[in-house]
């Protein structure tokens, strides 16, 4: 019997960069939560408070806004192969309560976005990032042996404290809902 070997082409992939930070978290909450005070916006959340536009200019913001400029040219550069100087368009602020969540969305008119996690009690929701197909409608779940990059649907990410996610701008993600009785604080982006 003769074996054929089986050539592989990887076509469509994609990545989610993990950065762990050393920011001052306490000033940053503190900060956050008197922005709650101001009127926020209804983009992708359902429940929760998401601001408005921060002032980059903002001194507080700074050094966090320097380091994700840096990260994020180098992930844009280096793994999405796009030859352009990155810098931050807009940044926000979510704060989730009990079964606050967002939807599935992506953010136009940018290249890479991304999420700093501030505050994180257990069960307060996973980032999850999905693609357009729906393995589900064509294979049962129970005929999957171990999901991995090719027959997957989803990826779900347990964010850690301190911790800067960055993906390209039109990959569709969104947040589970809180479950804890506690608030989860995070400080969303966009660069182009």
């Amino acid at each position: 019997m003769i074996e054929e070997k089986i050539k592989v082409i990887e076509t469509f992939k994609s990545c989610v960069a993990e950065i762990k930070l050393n920011e001052n978290l306490e000033e940053l909450i503190s900060f956050f939560k008197k922005l709650k005070i101001k009127e926020g916006r209804k983009l992708s959340n359902v429940g929760g408070f998401q601001s408005k536009d921060i002032n980059l200019n903002d001194p507080l913001l700074k050094p966090l806004i320097k380091k994700i400029e840096n990260y994020s040219n180098i992930f844009c550069n280096q793994f999405l192969n796009i030859n352009k100087k990155l810098n931050l368009t807009n940044i926000w602020a979510n704060i989730n309560n009990f079964k606050d969540f967002n939807l599935p969305h992506n953010h136009g008119f940018s290249i890479l976005s991304g999420v700093f996690y501030i505050k994180i009690p257990k069960n307060s929701g996973n980032l999850i990032f999905k693609t357009d197909h729906q393995l589900e409608n064509f294979v049962p779940r129970s005929l999957i042996i171990n999901y991995n990059n090719y027959n997957s649907s989803t990826w779900e990410f347990c964010p850690k404290i301190n911790t800067l996610y960055l993906f390209p701008s039109w990959y569709i993600h969104y947040v589970g809902p809180n479950l804890s009785n506690k608030e989860r604080i995070t400080t969303a982006f966009n660069l182009a």
